[in-house]
């Protein structure tokens, strides 16, 4: 494929199917996103990952930080409006040669060029090699306010989806702060549900991460005591009705509760005592602001 005749015939062809692609995908978001593959894929689309490795009829070179990267404008532009604005679009320029990139580390850029062109969610091995500089959710985390940054719903969604599974004590207040920050409403209840299992509760709050949410952002605490009271409310229903099973987040709420009537001074109480004071602490602030 080396006759540039046949290069821009193939990256034209390349182009229309992937934004027959994208406007589908608009209009039929689906919710389950790590069970369904790229809507409408053919084997053009499935070719682009070669171009991208081969850098055959690369138009634009994106510097980060140490790394280089090059890529092509339309593929580019058919997965994200940012792109289309900043090649094709009124105060666009289509003859630029040359882009600094200063927001995004260089191996989540490469996370992302790679999703663009495989439609798929990059494996850790395939971004960073063999030496990993972070874990597999650090890098969902960080790809997710990337795909915010260049409006890649699709890749936004798979990250959601993944950052859903991966959810432990050690993550998930980061993760919260990250939900609420880019705005993934979805993924934000399912954190703030796992916090307040009292199986989690303990754990989590004694975890720096933790510690920086209540002094980053001191209001998601109310919407946590919310979610501790909704908490509350479902699991007496449950116990009143003397169901044993519960939901993927709740299910030793019944334990945990036992657990709280024999030290009822303890455990879930300070922490909300703890909870409250940092809310009166913030409400104070406000105040005088």
């Amino acid at each position: 494929m080396k006759n540039p005749k046949k290069i821009k015939v193939f990256l034209w062809h390349a182009t229309r199917s992937c934004l027959s692609t994208r406007e589908r995908f608009r209009t039929r978001r689906v919710q389950c996103a790590d069970h369904c593959e790229e809507p409408g894929s053919s084997p053009t689309i499935q070719r682009l990952p070669f171009l991208f490795q081969s850098q055959v009829g690369c138009d634009i070179v994106f510097k980060v930080k140490c790394e280089s990267f090059k890529a092509h404008k339309v593929i580019l532009a058919a997965r994200s409006p940012v792109f289309i604005a900043q090649f094709f679009g009124h105060v666009g320029d289509p003859c630029l040669e040359e882009v600094v990139v200063e927001k995004i580390e260089p191996f989540i850029f490469k996370a992302m060029l790679l999703f663009i062109y495989s439609g798929k969610l990059p494996d850790i091995y395939e971004v960073m090699g063999s030496i990993h500089v972070c874990s597999f959710t650090v890098m969902v985390q960080h790809l997710l306010a990337a795909a915010d940054l260049y409006n890649l719903d699709r890749l936004k969604m798979l990250c959601e989806s993944k950052l859903c599974e991966e959810i432990n004590t050690e993550t998930v207040a980061t993760t919260l702060a990250l939900a609420e920050q880019h705005h993934c409403p979805q993924l934000k209840t399912i954190c703030l549900k796992f916090i307040a299992n009292p199986t989690n509760l303990g754990a989590v709050v004694q975890s720096k991460a933790f510690l920086h949410l209540k002094e980053g952002c001191p209001s998601m605490l109310l919407e946590l005591l919310e979610t501790f009271a909704s908490v509350d409310d479902n699991s007496g229903q449950k116990l009143s009705r003397k169901r044993s099973s519960s939901s993927i987040y709740g299910q030793d709420l019944a334990n945990g509760g036992a657990a709280e009537a024999a030290n009822p001074n303890g455990g879930r109480k300070s922490i909300l005592q703890s909870v409250s004071s940092t809310l009166k602490s913030y409400e104070t602030v406000c105040q005088y602001e």
